[in-house]
Parts: structure tokens; C-alpha cells; sequence
């Protein structure tokens, strides 16, 4: 079955919402680790925190959760279409967190490897 990999920001200032949507999100992409189809999922830390940042050092008031911009998933589904409904049945899309005019979703190369990779058990 292909995989998804899905970019999704947050529009700017927008942690009051995500924040709400949390449990939410952690509760469907549960289902979504069940069920198979949700391969990885992690939280994006806003650029100008990231250790890349001039001499790799974090600003001091660092916070992974209040620096939290944007999601990144790795999704497994039979066609692009099933992935982005399920990227638009996601709390975090009806909640408004992520930027729904710059979220991508692409399928990825397929590789040998693939029905091998389960990051979640």
C-alpha cells in the first residue's frame, strides 16, 4: 500500500487552537496507528527555536510545546484521495490548526522495504 507523507503548518500564532485540538488529534491518529494506516506523526518546532539557529544553541525561553507549528505524518492508504480525507476528517484540519492552504500531501516512492515499516506497534 503507498505512503503518504503529509505537511502540514499551522497559520502564524495559532497555538491556542492546536492546543484545544490536541487530545482530539492524539485520540483519531490512535485509531490511525490501529487501523494501520498512520505510519508516524510528530509535532514541528517553529524555525527560529530550532538548534540550527546560529550556533546551535536554543533560545533560552525554549519550550518544544509552545514553540509547536506544524505536524508531519507519514500515512499508509490504497490512493492519495483516502490519505487526504483522512488529512480533512483530522481534528486538527475542522479545528483550524493547520494552515489548510499549505498543507501537501505526496506519495512517496515505493521501496522494497515498505510493508516492513512500522514505526508503531
Amino acid at each position: 500500500m503507498p505512503l503518504y507523507l503529509v505537511y502540514a503548518p499551522d497559520p502564524a500564532n495559532n497555538l491556542e487552537n492546536r492546543l484545544a485540538a490536541r487530545k482530539a488529534h492524539f485520540d483519531a491518529f490512535g485509531e490511525s496507528i490501529k487501523d494501520g494506516h498512520a505510519v508516524f506523526g510528530q509535532g514541528m518546532v517553529n524555525d527560529s527555536t530550532t538548534t540550527h539557529i546560529g550556533a546551535g544553541e536554543r533560545h533560552a525561553d525554549y519550550d518544544q510545546v509552545k514553540d509547536l507549528d506544524g505536524s508531519v505524518l507519514l500515512l499508509r492508504y490504497g490512493t492519495i484521495e483516502e490519505a487526504w480525507a483522512r488529512v480533512k476528517a483530522d481534528p486538527y484540519w475542522t479545528g483550524n490548526v493547520w494552515d489548510k492552504e499549505k498543507v501537501v500531501v505526496r506519495e512517496l516512492i515505493a521501496q522494497p522495504t515498505d510493508a516492513g515499516l512500522k514505526m508503531y506497534q
